[in-house]
Formats: C-alpha cells, sequence, structure tokens
C-alpha cells in the first residue's frame, strides 16, 4: 500500500493509473545510470512527468510548507530535500504580500485590475495580503494563501536547482531526466482569468523563474549540454461575463440550467431503456437543451464511420470507459456546451473541444534546436518523441506523435 511519507493520514499517490511510461521511462530504460527527477507544486504533474519510474519525484500540498513524496518513490525522505524544505522554504515563503510587477506601460495589455467578475465578483486588486480569516501566526494557513499566488513556481525552481546540484544532472555519463511542472498560470488563469492584471504578474514572474533554471542549467552542463521542450496542459476560455460585453454570445451557465440538465439525463435513465438504447435516449434530451451544442454515444465516437463531426474525433481520443468524468458518461454519453459556455465555479475553466481550449504552445530550447518558428502541423505528443530524439534516445514505434526535428548530429 502506497503512503505519503511523514503524512500518514493523506492518501498515497502513485503512477498505478497510468496505461504506460512516457519519456522518463525510456531515458531510465537506455541507461541504468539514468537519473529521473520530477518537481511540481501538483501531485498529478509530477507523477504524470515521471511516467512509471520511481525516481525522485516530489510535489506539494496545500497545508505543507514544502515538497513530500510517496513510498512509491521512496523510502525515506534524502537528506537533500529535507534540508532543502526545512531551511530554503521559509526564505521563499517569507513573503506575506502579493505585489504587482507589471510596469505601467504594460498594463493596457490587460483588463483594468479592477475587472468585475474575478474571484467570483470579490474585491481582487493588487497588492494582495492574506485575509483576516487566515491566521497568520499558522504556517499552514498562509501556505494556504500563497497557494494561490506566484510563490509556489519559485519554490518548485528551488528544489529543482537543489536536484541538480545534489545529483549531479547532467554531470555524469549519462541522459539525466528533470521535469518541472510550474502550476500557477493555472491556478491564477482559474481565479482571475486569462486577460487579468493578475495573470500577466504572474506570467512576468514564470520568466524570471525560466530565465533562472536556464543559468542553473548552463553553469552546471554548459549551453550545449541540456534540451529542453515547453508545453502546456490546456488552454482556457476567456471570462464568459467578458466576452458577453463585448458581444459574444457567451454564458455562465447557472443552477437553473444544471438543474435542467441533471433532469434530463434522470428522465432518460428513469425511462426503462439500457445499454445503447439509454445513451442515445440520454443523447436526444441532452441535445434538445437550448445550452448543449451536441451530444455523442460512446458507440459514435468508437466507430470511424459513425462519427458525426470532427469533434467526435477528439471525444475518441480521450474516451475511456472505465474512468466516467461526468453524468451522462457513466451511461456512456459525451456532451458539449455551446461555444464559450462553461458550468465550471471557477471564474474561468477549461474542458471543452473547442479550440481556444485545446491551443497550447510548444518550444524547443538548447543543444541541437536551430532559433525559428514552424509552420507545420505539430501536437503534444510529439514532444516526448522529438526530446528523446534530441537526446538520441529511442523512442517506442507505436507513438501517436512523431519526431519533429532531426536529433543533432555526433
Amino acid at each position: 500500500e502506497v503512503g505519503i511519507l511523514g503524512f500518514p493520514n493523506m492518501a498515497g499517490r502513485s503512477p498505478a493509473n497510468m496505461y504506460r511510461g512516457g519519456l522518463a521511462d525510456w531515458i531510465s530504460g537506455s541507461s541504468p545510470d539514468a537519473r529521473v527527477v520530477s518537481i511540481s507544486r501538483k501531485d498529478r504533474a509530477a507523477i504524470g512527468l515521471a511516467g512509471r519510474t520511481a525516481g525522485d519525484v516530489y510535489w506539494m500540498a496545500d497545508p505543507v510548507a514544502g515538497f513530500i513524496t510517496s513510498s512509491h518513490y521512496q523510502s525515506e525522505y534524502p537528506e537533500w530535500v529535507l534540508r532543502f524544505n526545512r531551511e530554503v522554504m521559509p526564505e521563499i515563503y517569507s513573503d506575506t504580500v502579493w505585489e504587482s510587477r507589471v510596469p505601467e506601460e504594460a498594463r493596457r495589455l490587460t483588463r483594468p485590475d479592477t475587472s468585475d467578475y474575478e474571484r467570483g465578483g470579490r474585491r481582487a486588486v493588487f497588492p494582495y495580503r492574506p485575509p483576516q480569516t487566515v491566521d497568520q501566526t499558522t504556517p499552514a494557513a498562509l501556505t494556504v494563501w500563497r497557494s494561490g499566488t506566484p510563490a509556489p513556481d519559485a519554490a518548485v525552481l528551488g528544489l529543482a536547482r537543489a536536484a541538480i546540484t545534489e545529483l549531479e544532472l547532467g554531470q555524469r555519463s549519462a541522459v539525466d531526466y528533470l521535469a518541472v511542472s510550474f502550476s500557477q498560470t493555472d491556478r491564477i488563469g482559474h481565479r482571475y482569468g486569462p486577460f487579468s492584471r493578475e495573470q500577466l504578474d504572474n506570467l512576468l514572474h514564470l520568466d524570471s523563474v525560466l530565465e533562472e533554471l536556464f543559468q542553473v542549467l548552463d553553469e552546471a552542463v554548459g549551453s550545449h549540454g541540456w534540451v529542453a521542450g515547453f508545453s502546456s496542459d490546456h488552454g482556457i476560455l476567456e471570462v464568459p461575463e467578458h466576452l458577453a460585453e463585448t458581444g459574444v454570445d457567451a454564458r455562465r451557465l447557472g443552477r437553473e440550467e444544471i438543474t435542467a440538465f441533471q433532469r434530463a439525463v434522470a428522465r432518460a435513465v428513469n425511462s426503462g431503456g439500457q445499454g445503447g438504447a439509454l445513451a442515445w435516449g440520454i443523447k436526444s434530451a441532452l441535445e434538445e437543451l437550448p445550452f448543449v451544442e451536441a451530444a455523442y454515444t460512446f458507440a459514435e465516437v468508437e466507430d470511424a464511420q459513425a462519427r458525426p463531426d470532427s469533434f467526435a474525433v477528439l471525444f475518441e481520443r480521450s474516451l475511456s470507459r472505465e474512468r466516467a468524468v461526468s453524468l451522462p458518461a457513466r451511461y456512456g454519453v459525451y456532451h458539449r456546451w455551446k461555444p464559450n459556455y462553461m458550468s465550471s465555479s471557477d471564474v474561468t475553466t477549461h474542458g471543452s473541444p473547442y479550440y481556444y481550449d485545446r491551443s497550447v504552445p510548444i518550444i524547443f530550447l538548447g543543444a541541437g534546436v536551430e532559433a525559428g518558428v514552424s509552420h507545420e502541423s505539430a501536437a503534444t505528443v510529439d514532444v516526448a518523441p522529438t526530446l528523446a530524439g534530441l537526446a538520441g534516445i529511442e523512442a517506442p514505434g507505436d507513438l501517436d506523435g512523431r519526431t519533429l526535428m532531426a536529433p543533432p548530429a555526433r
């Protein structure tokens, strides 16, 4: 049984639900001396980037001002991680004010700092300090507050720096793997929206974090000793209320619509149908709702000849009959809201098959990468095989992704 080291009451974490390995596994399989390190604020990001390899995998839990791991990865914390949590984290987390670093000439790129709808309509302007409801004498309470600021990205950078030094990453004969997930763009985007003053401030912070990381790598292994790939797991919808103010058909579904959605599914279920007939009944019921653009049975998306549109292809690529993630999916039906509609309690969110949610950047930097921009089609499934090729690591032959550039001559 997997548990969290030092925190027996926390639920365990491991890659048990992953269907297959990834880049970290290809690298560790290529050499017994390869070292795998994966660090994030999020457990799912750190674990996902590490694949199935039991390396140095660390993440944060909101009440804990430091990094943790599970017994899947370690039997005890290495001394360098304990020292980082004990000595470095208090310095990184010493500030209790989030000040804006957005210069005055750049503020026109964002919505006004006093923009409505951010943080659910509550006051959301710089500078940010812990509210009166946060007990500032309690480290755990302050840590939870900081999880909504750029501070965790600085902590991830700090532990990555320590790992490069302590484990001598890239400084031995083997190819090593370092994954860092900077998660605050996601957290701040959900709370304030993609064009908020808060998000621009966060991106400026992230830019400085990345600059420092690259400088550390250059100092440790030389500018020709490393290669990096960047992407994102999703895009995001602009805040619906702001879109609506510009004349776009956009809205946040309220309790009345969600109740109608749930009742439509319940009526179809209670009609007595089963299996495929039940799925088609739910599909028909949902498509009668004015805020549902379309619905698809699992049978439709699995059958290439039956798919009604290109969105069904996207659903097929994420289909799992064992992992239902919505009410109708429990009965074999996917659905999509109308474009620019959302039902989340967040200020804004993602999760649709629309372009604004699925378009992400892909950037490569380092040894073997020539400066430039390519306009050829690419997808996130291409990132891992491309990095493998640049590092001289053989990738499996049955991947959906492909190598986007030739490996450097040796």
